[in-house]
Order: C-alpha cells, then sequence, then structure tokens
C-alpha cells in the first residue's frame, strides 16, 4: 500500500477521533452548571387582597396561586422552559391541570402575566430571569377531587418534562390561605420522599430486594469481565506487533474493543435500570409484586424516569467506568498501530 496513502488514513482516524473528543468536551463544558428554580409566593397583582389559597366568589371556590418565579442559568448555553404550569396530586396520581392566567383587571388597569402573557420562557446563559404568574382553578370547572401536593411542571429544550416539587398542602377546598413563606425557596425535582416519611420494611419488602440485588450483582461482575477481556486484548496486540504482522490484521483490533464497549454500556444501563426499580422499592414507590424487569414501570418512555434512573446514552458515556477506560484502550490500540507503521517497533 501506499506509504503516503496509509499516513493519511491514520492522520484522518486520529484528527476524526480528536474532533469527537474536543465537542463532547465542548458541549460537556457548555453544559456544565445548572438551573436552578426558586419560587416566591406573592399577593395577586389586581388589587393585592389575597394570596394562594382557597377564595370564594360569583365563580364559586377558586384555587388562586399567585407567584414570582426566578430562574437561575449557570450553563454557557441558554435554556428553555416551555409550557410552565401548575399540577396537582394526590398519594403520587395527577388530580388536576390548573389554569395559566394571562391577563387580569381592566383597560385601565390591566396586568400581564409571564413573558408577555406567555408562560414559555427562555433564561440566556450565566443569567438570572424572573416572572410574575399567576394560577388558579375552579371548583365547579371540572370533576376535581382532593389534592395533598403541588407540582411546578415545564419542558426543557429537548422536550424533556421536568416536574419540582412546590408543597404538600391540604386541598380540602374550604376557604382558607394557605401558608406563606417570605422570601424565595428552592424548588426541588421531584420524586424523592420527605425525609419524615418513615419506610416500611416487611419481609416481602427484604426478600424482594434480595432479589432485585442478585442481576445487580451479575451486571457488575459481567462489566468487570468485558473490562478484562479488552485489556486481554490490548496487551495481545502490544505483543503481536513486535512479529511481522500485517498492519490489516492489527487495524481489525478495533472492532472488538469497540463491540465490548457497547455490551459494556449495555448491561451498564441493565444495572441501572435494576438499581432505578431497587430504589423505588425502598423508597416504597413501587409495590412488591416479585416482578424483577428493570423496565417494567415503563422507565424507557418516560422521559422523567429515564433522567431519574440515568438510562440515556449520555448518562452511560459519562459513568467512569465507560470513559476511563475504553477511550484509554483505543488510543493504546491507534498508537501500536501507528508505531508499528513506522517500523517503530
Amino acid at each position: 500500500m501506499n506509504i503516503d496513502l496509509l499516513s493519511a488514513v491514520i492522520g484522518g482516524i486520529l484528527g476524526l477521533l480528536s474532533g469527537i473528543i474536543i465537542l463532547f468536551l465542548q458541549r460537556y463544558l457548555d453544559r456544565k452548571g445548572h438551573l436552578k428554580t426558586y419560587a416566591k409566593i406573592v399577593y395577586e397583582r389586581t388589587h393585592g387582597q389575597f394570596t394562594w389559597g382557597f377564595h370564594t366568589g360569583d365563580s364559586g371556590i377558586t384555587l388562586h396561586v399567585p407567584i414570582w418565579l426566578e430562574f437561575q442559568n449557570t450553563t454557557n448555553t441558554a435554556r428553555i422552559m416551555r409550557d410552565v404550569n401548575l399540577l396537582l396530586y394526590k398519594d403520587g396520581n395527577l388530580v388536576s391541570e390548573m389554569v395559566q392566567i394571562n391577563r387580569s383587571g381592566n383597560s385601565d388597569n390591566e396586568f400581564v402575566y409571564g413573558d408577555n402573557g406567555s408562560y414559555s420562557f427562555t433564561v440566556p446563559a450565566k443569567s438570572t430571569k424572573q416572572f410574575t404568574c399567576h394560577f388558579l382553578l375552579k371548583k365547579d370547572a371540572q370533576s376535581v377531587q382532593y389534592f395533598d401536593q403541588i407540582l411546578l411542571r415545564y419542558y426543557d429544550e429537548k422536550d424533556c418534562v421536568h416536574l419540582l416539587r412546590l408543597g404538600d398542602f391540604d386541598g380540602d377546598w374550604t376557604i382558607k390561605h394557605f401558608h406563606r413563606p417570605q422570601n424565595y425557596f428552592l424548588l426541588h425535582e421531584h420524586g424523592a420522599p420527605s425525609v419524615e416519611k418513615k419506610l416500611s420494611m416487611t419481609e416481602e419488602k427484604i426478600a424482594f430486594l434480595e432479589l432485585i440485588q442478585e442481576p445487580i450483582s451479575r451486571m457488575s461482575t459481567t462489566s468487570a469481565i468485558f473490562k478484562g477481556f479488552a485489556a486481554t486484548i490490548v496487551a495481545g496486540i502490544s505483543m503481536v506487533t513486535y512479529d511481522d504482522q500485517n498492519l490489516w490484521i492489527l487495524g481489525l483490533s478495533f472492532l472488538p474493543v469497540l463491540a465490548f464497549a457497547v455490551l459494556d454500556m449495555y448491561y451498564l444501563r441493565l444495572e441501572k435500570g435494576f438499581r432505578y426499580l431497587y430504589n423505588r422499592v425502598r423508597l416504597d414507590l413501587r409495590n412488591v409484586d416479585f416482578n424483577v424487569i428493570p423496565y417494567a414501570d415503563g422507565i424507557n418512555k418516560d422521559p422523567v424516569k429515564k433522567k431519574e434512573a440515568k438510562l440515556r446514552i449520555c448518562d452511560l458515556l459519562r459513568s467512569p467506568s465507560i470513559w476511563l477506560f475504553y477511550p484509554a484502550m483505543i488510543v493504546i490500540v491507534i498508537i501500536v498501530f501507528f508505531m508499528k507503521y513506522k517500523g517503530i517497533i
């Protein structure tokens, strides 16, 4: 083979890998940081007579939530919060969705909420933006039930849904005000139970947890085996390069290393799915039905659960067991291939 052509091919491969690494590093640095949501309960703007709670009027009993929302973006990219709204839950199940108020008052004293009436917001990089919002729900608007929790929901720029806990309430639809904190408070992702909740540990639950623990251990062992195979292949390549071997035979060694990396990510995903199932059972978020299937709760189809379980490809690639091992193996193979081509070894 023409030496100049082979040098160009190797240089192209190295340049491609370098470009991919730089691209991933740039995207990682751009996303490094957090998008935090703060809330402050205020009085309604039109008359300033009441704050959040149940109120009565000509249209019957109405739940009002006048609120300031402050989004703090510490990343290097603009972030989007689309269709921000409040949801009412009871025992973890959705009861109703509140109504976003765009305007209030009259032509002489009109106030516009959100971002010029819209409840979809954009926060530039390294900045903070505040919006005045108002949500309401009439009791007679639909078959509204008792609720015990209010969550703030929005969709991000990737159309992934986010649920943030606004608080726990006695939503019995009797006329009253809720407790109003005087300052801003941080909203946390919904999912973890409150620290006051006492977790039950029955014999059935312990047996179910032990049953889930077995495949978690097997997945960890399988991952170690794959890494051992990949390291053995790389070590073997380093040894045979001192013999008169065809360069293309050495080049084929990329394939098994990449195959083991893909298989390792597959079993790592299974392990994370089992760990997510384990935590849901441990926190009493899943019934003890002895169904040891990690995706039985529809994790693959629910963006929120998939993010919580860290099952996305980006989550797998960020795992130290992947990015600290396989890129190093590939770099070693490239170096050995190049040194063999140059006749150094």
